[in-house]
């Protein structure tokens, strides 16, 4: 007679069993084939997380739309995007971190990073993986023909200021502007952007007074020393912040009003573009330009609007257009390279995205840069421009990213 101890561990036994067989048969609500996942690498703690926090939901709202309209069919079988998020807090060493963990996933397909120091790391990870990668760093280095998996899915501080520059030429929109002091961060974004964006200016007729680095977390007092030895050695029409981003251009932007400068001011990089409003106040923000398309503008593309207001609507608050719609359209171009491929296989999803032409949030997008990079992988689409006024978002103009060979 089995005693009641026995009898146990043999039921025990039998149920472990059971659940066992019943995890292997439905996944127990991991992936099998039929889930297709798509990494997220970005900043989403730290001081810059309000650029990063948007990128997993914009993918995300994409994964949904295509989800929703039946999901990825390859070979006949449908698949479902799945978003997996990573937190490379806008380092080398993060990338480094999210790559390696990415990798262990079974990931291979990536969205970001945004910031250069983390692309910059973890590309060696992913390049020897074979994982397919649409980052978003600026540094002109993170796009080279030693990076046949990585492609710039956004025009970047070059394309971005290469575009602006010429637009400011062609349409005199700020007439009167002849020099440039130009301000960027001291480090992997702003040292390999600066040469681009200078020759840009130089091309397009503007004279470049200086052109300064400035630290990451720059103090209340770094920015008071830094306005004052700009506005009593120089005197220019137009300040550049290149791509230092918000934190560190808010304290710029009040040192700038407190000392009287009534020149034109530029930021692109300074996301969301009302947010720094609410960080440095309407007087020092009025009449700066952002990197923004005006939702209420008729000029801005409808898919662009439906992004914006969607987002608002969902999460309550105003999106960093520049990451997360990014993030958005990476993942609808992954879509649509892998069914064109009709493959998971990275490399020949490479190939269908690297001929791909779409119709992006932006407006049409494709692959270039071959001429500046060696490699077809910079994509190429519309830049908005909009001003602050009172407040608000103004639209300016729009104009295709130009890219600049970097001056000596």
């Amino acid at each position: 007679m089995i005693n009641r101890r026995k009898l146990a561990a043999i039921f025990g036994l039998m149920l472990s069993l059971i659940l066992t067989l019943v995890f292997v048969a439905t996944g127990c609500g991991e992936e099998g084939e039929e889930v297709v996942k798509i990494g997220v690498s970005a900043p989403l703690s730290g001081p810059a997380a309000a650029v990063g926090i948007g990128m997993p939901r914009g993918a995300e709202m994409a994964a949904e739309e295509i989800n929703d309209a039946g999901g990825l069919t390859i070979g006949g079988k449908n698949y479902e995007i799945k978003i997996v998020s990573g937190n490379d807090e806008f380092t080398s060493e993060g990338g480094v971190s999210v790559a390696t963990s990415f990798v262990s996933d079974g990931i291979k397909f990536v969205i970001g990073p945004i910031s250069s120091a983390a692309c910059l790391g973890a590309a060696p990870t992913y390049e020897a993986n074979d994982v397919l990668v649409q980052h978003m760093a600026s540094a002109f280095s993170a796009t080279a023909t030693d990076k046949p998996f990585h492609f710039r899915c956004f025009p970047g501080g070059v394309g971005f200021l290469g575009g602006f520059y010429t637009w400011l030429a062609e349409t005199e929109y700020w007439p009167g502007i002849e020099t440039v002091v130009m301000l960027n961060p001291a480090d992997a974004s702003g040292y390999e952007v600066e040469p681009s964006v200078r020759a840009a200016a130089i091309d397009n007729g503007f004279e470049v007074l200086a052109s300064e680095f400035v630290p990451r977390g720059i103090t209340t007092g770094e920015a008071a020393a830094l306005v004052l030895d700009i506005l009593t050695h120089y005197d220019p029409d137009l300040i550049d912040m290149g791509v230092i981003t918000t934190g560190e251009a808010a304290l710029l932007l009040t040192e700038l009003h407190d000392r009287g400068y009534e020149g034109k001011i530029v930021a692109l990089s300074a996301q969301p573009p009302l947010a720094i409003v609410a960080i440095a106040g309407m007087e020092a923000t009025e009449g700066m330009m952002v990197l923004a398309g005006d939702p209420e503008s008729p000029v801005t593309p409808d898919a662009y609007v439906d992004f914006y207001n969607s987002y608002v609507e969902r999460y309550d608050e105003q999106p960093f257009m520049v990451g997360t719609l990014d993030a958005y359209n990476a993942v609808h171009s992954y879509a649509m390279a892998i069914e064109e491929a009709g493959t998971l296989d990275t490399a020949a999803v490479r190939d269908a995205l690297e001929d791909l032409e779409w119709e992006c949030a932006h407006g049409p997008a494709y692959w270039g840069g071959e001429d500046l990079f060696g490699i077809k992988r910079q994509l190429i689409r519309a830049v908005m421009f909009s001003v602050i006024h009172d407040g608000a978002l103004e639209h300016a103009g729009l104009m295709d990213a130009i890219f600049y060979a970097p001056a000596e």
